[in-house]
């Protein structure tokens, strides 16, 4: 089982802190963990720690060349607007090379067409790609499909292999009693509908799904959480997904 975080706003953090913490679980962990990181989209948690919501894409731009540099052989020499790293040795280093899948919005169906930044950083600079799951359906399951071709193209024509990169797909679950119409978001409704979600999600292509349970207000302990999440992959199973 992977350790992974979904996702870490890098925006938020110390770069080269952060690059020695995702080291150190690595470690300690013999090698399974995931660096999930985003831009980040709240105000008040950028303000909090004195930083611009208008700088995200370059705070994260940043993060990533100090894992680079952080990572790999020392010693260590990297010059940003937020970090300076003179002739360092670093460590822990990770022990293996630690994946990193990046959150964004790549909106193929927008009148403006996809966001250029976030796709040429998701395809120059990632292992994947992670993006919600907010379109239910035959719709939704395009709208991904179409994205992900879009970055694994863009991706070989900067020269990497795109066959090494994920989907990783999140989902927000947000259960009801019955089932929600039309209008509804990705993973909300019944268990029936977002095991349809599911179904949707595989056949975009996704290497894998993570399904959010904590915004549920009604979970009275973590074995009930785990007992559901159970359930579903049960179900989803049986199902052939």
């Amino acid at each position: 089982m992977r350790l992974g975080t979904s996702v870490m706003v890098a925006g938020l953090h110390q770069p080269l802190q952060l690059a020695k913490r995702f080291a150190t679980l690595d470690q300690i962990s013999g090698g399974r963990v995931v660096a999930g990181l985003g831009t980040g989209w709240a105000v008040d948690e950028f303000e909090a720690v004195g930083m611009a919501k208008s700088d995200r894409g370059r705070l994260l731009d940043e993060t990533l060349d100090v894992f680079d540099a952080a990572w790999g052989p020392d010693p260590v020499n990297y010059r940003g607007p937020h970090t300076l790293i003179d002739n360092a040795y670093i460590l822990p280093k990770p022990a293996s090379p630690i994946p990193v899948i990046l959150a964004g919005d790549v909106d193929v169906s927008s009148a403006g067409g996809p966001n250029a930044r976030v796709l040429e950083r998701i395809a120059r600079r990632s292992d994947g790609w992670m993006p919600l799951f907010l379109t239910p359906g035959a719709a939704g399951a395009q709208k991904l499909h179409t994205a992900w071709d879009l970055i694994r193209q863009s991706a070989a024509a900067t020269g990497r292999d795109p066959s090494t990169m994920e989907m990783i797909v999140v989902g927000n679950v947000a259960f009801s009693e019955t089932p929600l119409g039309d209008d509804r978001i990705g993973f909300s409704g019944t268990t029936a509908q977002v095991l349809d979600d599911i179904a949707s999600v595989a056949s975009a292509g996704a290497d894998e799904l993570i399904l959010d349970l904590h915004l549920q207000d009604w979970w009275r302990s973590t074995r009930q959480m785990l007992d559901k999440a159970l359930e579903i992959r049960e179900l989803a199973s049986a199902a052939g997904v």
